[in-house]
């Protein structure tokens, strides 16, 4: 997913590193839900910048050790702080950045499981 911000889009990632961001901001992962549970609106929105800003920057950090892993240049890629998102967002982005965080999040925790078919005496197996 992608957090677009006057028309610019920054690519977010759930990474390990950004888990233990979010999960130092609210005293635990397990307890994320506070972030969209507070009754106070302005309290939402900052949880949800500073989100963001975690995800981001996970998603410039993967980028970066991709390419150095690779053997490739490593790229400049552009990134918000959570400062920097506060002062851009306003109630109207909300709902929309909102989305692109929880689909972040539930996209990078799914966990795939592959199973493969029984071997028996007479398989190949293929590389």
């Amino acid at each position: 997913m992608d957090l677009e911000i006057f028309g610019q889009h920054y690519p977010m990632a759930y990474t390990v590193a950004a888990q233990s961001k979010i999960a130092e901001r609210f005293g635990g992962i397990e307890k994320i839900e506070t972030a969209f549970s507070d009754e106070d609106a302005a309290k939402i929105m900052e949880n949800v910048a500073f989100i963001a800003a975690a995800l981001v920057q996970g998603a410039a950090d993967r980028e970066c050790v991709r390419c150095k892993v690779m053997g490739q240049p490593i790229p400049t890629m552009p990134t918000l702080s959570f400062e920097e998102i506060c002062a851009a967002l306003d109630f109207e982005d909300m709902k929309k950045v909102s989305k692109a965080v929880m689909d972040t999040m539930r996209e990078g925790s799914k966990v795939t499981v592959e199973v493969e078919p029984k071997r028996g005496k007479n398989a190949v197996a293929t590389l």
